[in-house]
């Protein structure tokens, strides 16, 4: 074995390490992914199994079943991953923080199951929009690729930074609805 296969297996190991089953890590390799993988998948840290992140969440069992079912909390397995980590447990203490104000259980499960609907749907047409890149100005997409690895990384926060300022105004739109509909009835 030469420098680039250890290195590989460098790789492989701390992939491991972060929860990703072989078939996951397989695919990025194959597909020459690990810069993006790094970037998206950034080691939150925790090791959880689902009745340890029951517990730590401070949830009932019935609540995290329904949350399950909705889509709100995945199996890990479906995201290349053998166990639940931080990110699933602050996901669930946002629950619990929820139910805690006051919020009616089914309400808090509603909500967090239109998140999830809508954000499916979200990403079904910003998937739809990468596909059909035939459509965008010729070389674009190969510049694009180009160093997608190193891309990624600046991508994403202003892909969130995008997210963040349309939900904060919409919240404030709807809310100023609802207030000036208030003021209407009284």
């Amino acid at each position: 074995f030469g420098p680039a296969h250890l290195l590989r297996l460098q790789q492989v190991r701390e992939l491991q390490a972060r929860h990703f089953n072989l078939g996951a890590i397989r695919e990025l390799i194959e597909n020459d992914r690990l810069g993006v993988i790094e970037t998206l998948f950034s080691d939150t840290g925790g090791n959880y199994t689902r009745d340890e992140l029951i517990e730590a969440s401070g949830l009932d069992s019935a609540i995290v079943r329904r949350l399950e079912a909705n889509g709100y909390l995945p199996d890990p397995a479906t995201e290349g991953r053998d166990a639940y980590d931080t990110t699933d447990l602050q996901g669930l203490r946002a629950i619990r923080a929820l139910l805690e104000v006051g919020l009616p259980e089914d309400v808090v499960v509603e909500l967090a199951g239109i998140h999830v609907r809508h954000l499916q749907a979200m990403h079904a047409e910003i998937t739809e929009l990468f596909d059909a890149h035939d459509a965008w100005p010729p070389g674009t997409w190969d510049a694009f690729q180009q160093d997608l690895d190193a891309k990624v990384r600046e991508l994403l926060p202003a892909a969130e930074r995008l997210a963040n300022y349309v939900r904060q105004r919409t919240l404030q739109r709807v809310t100023l609805g609802m207030l000036k509909a208030g003021a209407q009835t009284t």
